[in-house]
């Protein structure tokens, strides 16, 4: 027992210290920030140590002429002092680096957790309590694991492990699609064009899970609020908006935006938030209020979403009439036909995979669930205007890719008034400027792109 006191003490002491300096946002001087870069490279040798536990243990059990089992308590010693560690230069590096937020508080109690854990196990082991050492030893695991996995989150967002997960586990595991809400009326610049960029760049680091600098994007409120430093935009002026200065850095300074590893903005995106803000960055102007502005596709960006409880009975009831069609064409072209969800019978179309692979002829087999489509990404596939009769049956579709195909002017004006169609993409095709005209009339496009 004398030696569980000392080992705990610096636990304890852990606990204390990011209890009374808990992370408050504000950037602390270089030296904080320096050790916290840390982090990374020393917080998994504990977890590695932990996890080797149990091995020693089972090995140990199964083959006692190793003699390996004693090995266990300089493992766990050695892993308390690693867990106490870890979490110091983690606390160093949110206070230093001036990150806040629920995930980083999160995160940040379930690392100092851990060592208090470790000393508990080791008092378990030193006293041979058995089956409460067992228990600790799978709490602590536990604990590991997911302070991992939230350090995973702050990493790469919340979605990190399931961003990439095949459509067909998803649908096993009944787990939807990522989405994200949309940060602003996206009927305004703002909303449609600039918010947009935030939500797929910035509010890894400024949105409400992770707040660097006290600084969020996740809204229009928060990001005229400003940060620890104040405003980061000067509306009318961007070449004296921080938040315009940190963007267009070098991507080597330290300063540099987005932070952490992640690519620069694109000439286009900075341009168009430059433009927004020298124009007054409100939030309330209409899409094409700002001449100049680069147009490119933002149709994959977040969008609000509701997703409803599952109704397996509903669902099924509602895919009925198309389900026998929608499994031959899955067996003949896997991976490019999904169901948009599992509570609907609505279908999403993705055929950029086959590319010029792809045409009229393969087309013409969706025939059966061309109603049902609501989105289409028909992008460098070989279609043409030999498949107009299908593609003007596509009723129900919201969002339609066609750039980069040889589709004509004349079919594109048909198609831009399909009763439901929000979002048209016309990159790479060739539009006299008569029908672009035309096209910029159509009142049911929220979002139409052309060269």
């Amino acid at each position: 027992m004398k030696q569980i006191v000392p080992a705990l003490l610096p636990a304890i002491l852990l606990i204390v210290l990011v209890s009374v300096l808990a992370p408050d946002g504000n950037i602390k001087n270089d030296w904080f920030r320096f050790i916290g870069g840390f982090h990374p490279l020393v917080v998994h040798f504990p977890i590695a140590l932990i996890l080797f536990i149990p091995v020693f243990e089972i090995v140990g059990h199964f083959n006692t002429g190793l003699n390996i089992k004693p090995s266990v308590e300089i493992i766990i010693k050695v892993a308390l002092l690693a867990s106490i560690i870890a979490p110091l230069f983690g606390w160093a590096l949110a206070w230093g680096d001036g990150f806040s937020g629920g995930i980083v508080t999160s995160h940040m109690w379930a690392g100092v957790l851990v060592p208090l854990a470790c000393g508990i196990l080791l008092l378990t082991h030193q006293k041979n309590w058995g089956l409460l050492y067992v228990i600790m030893l799978t709490a602590t695991i536990g604990l590991v694991s997911w302070t991992g996995f939230l350090g995973g989150q702050l990493a790469h967002g919340r979605t990190h492990l399931t961003a990439h997960m095949p459509d067909n586990l998803r649908e096993i595991l009944g787990i939807e699609k990522p989405v994200s809400i949309a940060l602003a009326d996206p009927n305004t610049f703002f909303g449609g064009r600039v918010a947009p960029i935030f939500a797929a760049r910035c509010v890894t680091c400024h949105g409400p899970d992770k707040i660097k600098g006290k600084l969020r994007l996740d809204s229009y409120a928060l990001l005229t609020a400003g940060g620890a430093n104040g405003p980061v935009i000067a509306p009318g002026n961007s070449d004296t908006s921080e938040l315009y200065r940190r963007i267009t850095l070098p991507i080597f300074h330290d300063e540099f935006m987005p932070a952490e590893g992640d690519p620069a903005l694109s000439e286009d995106e900075i341009k168009l938030i430059a433009l927004w803000i020298d124009q007054g960055a409100s939030p309330d102007v209409t899409p094409d209020a700002i001449e100049g502005a680069p147009v490119f596709d933002t149709a994959s960006l977040p969008v609000e979403v509701v997703v409803p409880d599952y109704d397996p009975v509903a669902a099924a009831a509602d895919r009925a009439e198309l389900a026998n069609a929608v499994v031959e064409i899955q067996e003949k072209f896997p991976h490019i036909l999904t169901y948009v969800s599992r509570n609907t019978g609505d279908l999403d179309l993705n055929a950029t995979m086959m590319r010029g692979n792809f045409g009229d002829t393969e087309f013409a087999l969706f025939e059966p669930v061309l109603g049902r489509i609501v989105r289409a990404d028909l992008t460098a596939t070989s279609i043409t205007d030999q498949s107009a009769p299908l593609l003007l049956r596509m009723s129900n579709t919201t969002t339609l890719r066609l750039n980069q195909t040889t589709i004509g002017e004349n079919l594109v004006l048909e198609l831009s008034n399909l009763s439901s169609l929000k979002s048209l993409n016309l990159l790479g095709i060739t539009i006299s400027n008569d029908t672009k005209t035309l096209l910029t009339q159509v009142e049911n496009l929220d979002h139409l792109y052309m060269e």
